[in-house]
């Protein structure tokens, strides 16, 4: 929840950022390390703690099956609401700011998911 909570910042400091593009860089990368944080405990530690020992595999592919949904329902997005390369609109800075707007939404989705696993346990069951 923090690093979902550090990239909410992050994605709202974005839309004034694109009037100094060299900082949008830097938000961006560190955006990306917040994504990176989160995969990675969901992917080593969720995946055993919800999966049990027979079903890591089947977990970690259900996470790693939602990234490339996101990915792609994000591409089909984006493809959408930003200008097209070479037209007039993509070199105004101000068409671009579609791109951080459409990822809050996203970013409180997984910020309020992420707030409700927090303390979330595994049940025990017989035979795991």
């Amino acid at each position: 929840a923090v690093l979902y909570g550090l990239m909410l910042l992050a994605g709202l400091a974005m839309i004034p950022a694109l009037a100094a593009p060299a900082s949008i860089g830097w938000l961006v990368v560190f955006m990306s390390m917040c994504v990176i944080g989160v995969h990675g405990m969901l992917s080593g530690t969720a995946s055993m703690d919800f999966g049990g020992r027979k079903n890591t595999g089947v977990a970690v592919g259900i996470i790693d099956g939602m990234v490339y949904f996101g990915t792609g329902v994000q591409s089909l997005i984006l493809g959408h609401v930003l200008p097209e390369k070479g037209s007039a609109a993509a070199a105004d800075l101000v068409a671009w700011r579609a791109w951080p707007l459409v990822m809050l939404p996203v970013i409180l989705l997984g910020l309020v998911l992420s707030a409700r696993l927090w303390n979330a346990r595994a049940r025990s069951h017989a035979g795991r």
